[in-house]
């Protein structure tokens, strides 16, 4: 009886992963960490059964959309100056890539007083 239990119990345990799958994910995220945290955030709240494995380039824009037509990567985390805005989506259009804007950023540059580039400005 209880080498059948333990055979029983072993049947079950074995039944639990065979399910499992791996999981890939390639992510472009341009220069910067900036896209990490959200990503951390986001998996830390999930609860998985399947194992993850998350892949993070750093791929210059165009190097990234074109990885993403060419399905070396799955997703492509950009920030790009305005001026590239309608040329980029126009770019996925083109090759049938989802654009998709999540927030607008403006950016600042502090100087010290007197500093050359000011010369520039």
């Amino acid at each position: 009886m209880i080498a059948h239990n333990m055979v029983k119990e072993k049947e079950k345990l074995m039944k639990i992963n065979l399910n499992h799958q791996k999981v890939s994910l390639k992510i472009s995220i341009g220069n910067g960490d900036y896209a990490l945290k959200p990503i951390y955030h986001i998996l830390n709240q999930q609860s998985f059964q399947d194992e993850i494995n998350i892949t993070i380039l750093n791929l210059a824009v165009w190097d990234a959309l074109e990885s993403l037509y060419q399905q070396t990567i799955d997703l492509a985390y950009l920030i790009i100056p305005a001026f590239m805005k309608k040329e980029m989506i126009a770019y996925c259009q083109n090759h049938h890539l989802l654009f998709n804007q999540l927030k607008e950023l403006t950016y600042q540059i502090n100087l010290r007083q007197n500093h050359p580039l000011f010369d520039h400005l």
